[in-house]
């Protein structure tokens, strides 16, 4: 037996199998097995939640930022995995140019201080992951 599951496709089914010779039935005879069965449950996979961020920022020294919906399109995959709790997880460097370090809420606002002694580029990776 060969089977391949639809994709998001899961849970549970019962088959029911008989096995049938090619004798026939003749003379009282019987060519079919009683009926067995067995379960198959496909486990759901964890698909990846996905987001869309907003623009790049320049901004102006000792300065406290919070921009709501900065992040959008939050979607944590599938219907089945819409309860999923979502944290974003944000990687700066370098790290020393923030007061607050940059985070990003559930509804998608950013919120962040700068230090007021520092001037440069950073570069922020932005990850959204389920717990």
């Amino acid at each position: 037996m060969t089977f391949r599951p639809e994709k998001n496709i899961f849970g549970t089914t019962n088959v029911i199998v008989t096995l049938q010779d090619d004798a026939g039935r003749s003379n009282g005879g019987n060519n079919v097995s009683s009926n067995q069965s067995f379960t198959i449950t496909i486990q759901p996979v964890n698909d990846p939640p996905s987001f869309t961020l907003g623009d790049n920022l320049a901004i102006k020294q000792n300065t406290v930022i919070s921009i709501e919906n900065w992040a959008t399109q939050i979607i944590s995959g599938p219907a089945n995995e819409s309860d999923d709790i979502l944290t974003f997880f944000l990687d700066t460097s370098p790290s020393d140019l923030f007061e607050q370090q940059p985070s990003i809420d559930n509804t998608g606002r950013l919120t962040l201080k700068n230090r007021s002694f520092k001037d440069r580029s950073i570069c922020c990776q932005c990850v959204s992951c389920r717990q």
